[in-house]
């Protein structure tokens, strides 16, 4: 027979087992708040509490390298702790911890002493991997990688993700020229480094990860062609409508140069044939 008790006051009354589970996970996820169950050692317990925060930090650490180097180990771990202890993971899936942790950044965590640039810094760090897992569907045998990119309709490369920051994050890293004043920062001094930034990322035809830096209008007329069953020729005269241009063709003549310089890079595969994939196979 199941024996039942009270948590508190007005809780209803819950199995004695699973009272046992909510205090041991209560402990593990935050062990300098929360006692261990009645009778079981602190030592003991603890092996489980290192074990939690260890399998989560090496998965943080393989997806934020460049944010726990910005961080330092002191405030890198606090905010570890503190994900590990207030955050309620939808999923219970080891690969989404990711997710998760960039759900905490944006929507719960909120500390001045945090860069505020660094929601953002930790996004693209984790588009990395979103692109390199997520799963495509085979376009190759329908794609004229020589067809005209203004007459026909752009087919760009799978995953393709377009991103929007405040701030140059492909900037931010230990390699490039300025690190130091991102590591060092002062608010007053990094608020006049935002710079809207516009970045396209996708997956080559070698299955590599790239992303390329892009402008406002670049990113507008790759929003108005992907999906939209568009040529080339109709998103930029669509593009010079919205950018009240006096000359059309003059934005045409721009916008071919930039879909040639997205294909030589990968992120435009070419142009769709004008049949269904039905009729190819």
């Amino acid at each position: 027979m199941t024996t039942l008790i009270r948590l508190h006051g007005d809780t209803p009354e819950i199995p004695r087992f699973q009272r046992y589970q909510y205090e041991f996970t209560r402990h593990l996820r935050n062990p300098q708040v929360f006692r261990p169950p009645q009778g079981v050692a602190a030592k003991r317990i603890g092996v489980y509490a290192e074990l939690l925060r260890n399998k989560i930090e090496d998965s943080l650490l393989s997806c934020f390298p460049i944010s726990r180097e910005l961080l330092g180990k002191r405030s890198w771990n606090g905010l570890v702790k503190q994900f590990i202890a207030q955050h309620e993971c939808v999923s219970p899936l080891y690969r989404q911890i990711p997710d998760e942790f960039i759900v905490f950044l944006h929507n719960e965590r909120s500390d001045p002493s945090d860069p505020p640039f660094l929601a953002e810094l930790a996004h693209f760090e984790w588009m990395e991997l979103v692109i390199s897992i997520a799963k495509d569907e085979p376009i190759e045998p329908w794609v004229e990688t020589a067809g005209s990119l203004l007459d026909g309709a752009v087919v760009f490369a799978p995953n393709l993700q377009w991103l929007r920051y405040r701030y140059p994050v492909q900037r931010i890293a230990p390699e490039q020229q300025g690190w130091r004043q991102w590591k060092a920062w002062r608010r007053q001094a990094i608020e006049q480094m935002t710079e809207t930034t516009f970045i396209l990322g996708f997956r080559d035809r070698n299955d590599e990860v790239r992303f390329i830096e892009i402008n406002a209008a670049t990113a507008r007329l790759i929003e108005l062609l992907d999906g939209a069953q568009l040529s080339g020729r109709q998103a930029l005269l669509h593009l010079a409508i919205e950018l009240r241009a006096p000359d059309a063709e003059a934005i045409i003549e721009f916008g071919l140069d930039v879909l040639g310089k997205l294909q030589t890079q990968g992120a435009i595969l070419g142009t769709q044939i004008p049949h269904s994939p039905s009729e190819l196979t």
